[in-house]
């Protein structure tokens, strides 16, 4: 893996991680959403919520980047290193959702990043 390549994968990951917390804050914003309840107000009130659309925009362009670097490495080395997500996650969580970060989470995550050590020395 070359160093550009490690840095669109790490380009990737942060911009799901950011789509993912655009989705959490629009979700807080519009209440509830759900599949068998109010389907059509669910979809509308998601679909007309900027930061929903503002997160499924990075989605959308972290999917291009992935697929830049998917084309060139192996899907064996690249998929894993998608769990960076889990890692980057936590910081969003922490610090902008206020959620809370126990220490098993944290043992998680260093297992999760010896992981990714391990895929990228391989």
């Amino acid at each position: 893996m070359t160093a550009t390549e490690g840095l669109k994968l790490v380009m990737a990951v942060g911009m799901l991680v950011s789509g993912q917390v655009l989705w959490k804050l629009g979700l807080t914003d519009i209440g509830s959403f759900s599949l068998t309840r109010d389907f059509v107000g669910s979809i509308a009130r998601a679909g007309t919520n900027p930061k929903i659309l503002g997160g499924l925009l990075l989605y959308a362009f972290s999917t291009l980047v992935y697929f830049d670097v998917l084309s060139k490495l192996p899907l064996s080395l690249v998929y894993p290193f998608m769990s960076f997500s889990y890692v980057l996650a936590l910081v969003p969580a922490y610090f902008i959702l206020g959620e809370t970060i126990t220490v098993l989470r944290l043992v998680g995550i260093l297992v999760i990043c010896s992981g990714i050590v391990l895929l990228v020395r391989s």
